[in-house]
């Protein structure tokens, strides 16, 4: 049995979330600062000081996705958080130096994006430590009342889960079963059948009366704008890479390429 976390622990918990989303801010004002004392050539975006800063940067952001995706390893989702957290503060200081501050230009709308989503991942985790935080996950916490018919759906469905569960991994148990990226990879089809199931089910009971509506969408809008800057993220290193002509526009081309198409 669970037992109850401490209060001083959700106390510490909280202050520690309130520090991670707090220092980009203020870590943000004293790149700033730090940017307009170095010499010209070192705080353009192309330098090869703030390029590697840029490049240290995208790999902490990519890095974040690993607290989503732990548990789909079977990590412990915690340490997930943890590193997610940690990881996507670093790693968007690091990116916002890199910008010199022109946030408003074409590459700069990343930077953007990138605070919406520390604005919708930071600040609902620090509203809702308790609720919020678990429902990153895809674990149903409420149920909603079923008739019987409904309920001769549901053993249906369970039914069948526990035939796929058979196959997909016979020692598991239906009630703690959760997919993980090696399910997806060793029996796609069957992975993709039991999800589909799970996805029934969850309509079924309620899943979206177990958490908050603004809870379970701004979840979703965090979701969507990451892989939206991941994409963003992508695009930019694949045009100043390769397409240099391109995007100097005329300009003289001070940064690391392999091509100057364009």
């Amino acid at each position: 049995m669970r037992r109850d976390t401490p209060k001083s622990f959700d106390v510490l918990f909280q202050m520690r979330l309130i520090f991670y989303s707090l220092i980009v801010p203020v870590a943000v004002g004293i790149s700033y600062i730090f940017g307009t004392l170095l010499p010209n050539g070192l705080s353009e975006p192309g330098s090869p000081l703030m390029q590697s800063l840029a490049i240290i940067g995208t790999l902490l952001l990519v890095i974040t996705f690993y607290g989503v995706l732990s548990k789909r390893f079977g990590k412990p989702g915690r340490i997930g958080t943890v590193i997610h957290i940690i990881s996507a503060n670093i790693g968007t200081i690091l990116v916002i130096v890199h910008s010199g501050g022109t946030i408003f230009a074409t590459p700069g709308s990343l930077i953007i994006l990138l605070f919406v989503i520390m604005l919708l991942g930071g600040l609902l985790r620090i509203v809702m430590p308790l609720n919020f935080s678990k429902t990153f996950g895809t674990k149903l916490r409420g149920f909603t009342s079923l008739e019987d018919n409904t309920r001769k759906e549901l053993r249906k469905i369970i039914s069948s889960k526990e035939d796929l569960l058979a196959q997909l991994e016979p020692n598991a148990q239906e009630g703690l079963f959760s997919l993980r990226l090696q399910h997806w990879i060793q029996a796609p089809l069957l992975a993709y059948q039991y999800r589909k199931l799970e996805k029934l089910e969850e309509k079924i009971i309620g899943y979206r009366n177990s958490v908050k509506p603004i809870q379970a969408y701004c979840r979703r809008l965090h979701q969507i704008f990451s892989w939206l800057l991941l994409i963003g993220i992508t695009v930019h290193i694949i045009t100043v890479t390769f397409f240099a002509n391109y995007v100097a526009d005329g300009r003289p081309i001070y940064w690391w390429h392999i091509e100057d198409w364009g």
